[in-house]
């Protein structure tokens, strides 16, 4: 059984049914272009000054299923905890978006030969972990707290990062096609959330009824700007 939702030109998505584990939410984001940016000058370089490089960043999306209201069940198991890291690299944050649940701990290494900051004044987490050289220790913050915590650096300006910290089980990142799959959801309805970049942001409601008829629903997808 098959329910199949289409949403042009924005997300396309559809559920297939599976006999246990429940449904299995796959659809595409429509990624667009993302031109590549030339980075501004650094002033705390440890050698000689080069130009710096033109980097065209990887293009995915985050996706994940949020409940309207209430939260939910803790699992039966607590899978053990999963590793995140965000790379300060030519002179840019990798990636520049990331999805972690609550109480997530991430990981900021420094793999340029210049200094590097990481601050935040996002009300879901505020902190700076002051400045740093490749090869010293990597600073951890942990975020205990569901919310989009904005990235910078205090040395280069151009650069930022967000981190969407959600309290749900079901999330994941595209594929660079904008390919996603969210595996045993059960039914029930959710609102499905989908980033893009700081100004293209998806949500629809998504309803999965027990032994849902096939269907096609044409959607219409707001587009949120980033405040």
């Amino acid at each position: 059984m098959r329910v199949f939702f289409r949403a042009l030109p924005a997300l396309l998505c559809f559920l297939s049914l599976r006999a246990d584990p429940g449904y299995s939410v796959r659809g595409k984001v429509e990624l667009g272009e993302w031109p590549p940016e030339p980075k501004a000058g650094n002033r705390y370089l440890r050698g000689p000054t080069a130009p710096a490089p033109v980097v065209k960043r990887d293009r995915f999306a985050l996706v994940w299923l949020e409940l309207p209201s209430g939260s939910f069940p803790a699992p039966a198991a607590s899978p053990p905890p999963e590793k995140y890291v965000i790379l300060q690299e030519n002179l840019e944050f990798n990636p520049h978006q990331l999805c972690v649940p609550v109480g997530a701990k991430v990981s900021f290494p420094n793999e340029d030969e210049v200094h590097h900051n990481v601050f935040s004044y996002s009300p879901a987490k505020k902190f700076d972990l002051g400045r740093y050289l490749r090869g010293e220790t990597a600073p951890t913050v942990t975020f205990d707290r569901p919310g989009e915590i904005r990235l910078f650096c205090e040395v280069h300006k151009h650069m930022r990062a967000s981190i969407f910290v959600v309290d749900t089980p079901f999330r994941t990142r595209s594929g660079p096609d904008g390919g996603f799959e969210l595996a045993g959801v059960p039914a029930g309805s959710y609102v499905l959330r989908a980033v893009v970049d700081e100004r293209v942001r998806h949500a629809m409601p998504l309803t999965i009824a027990p032994g849902m008829q096939p269907m096609e629903l044409l959607l219409a997808l707001p587009k949120t700007a980033a405040p």
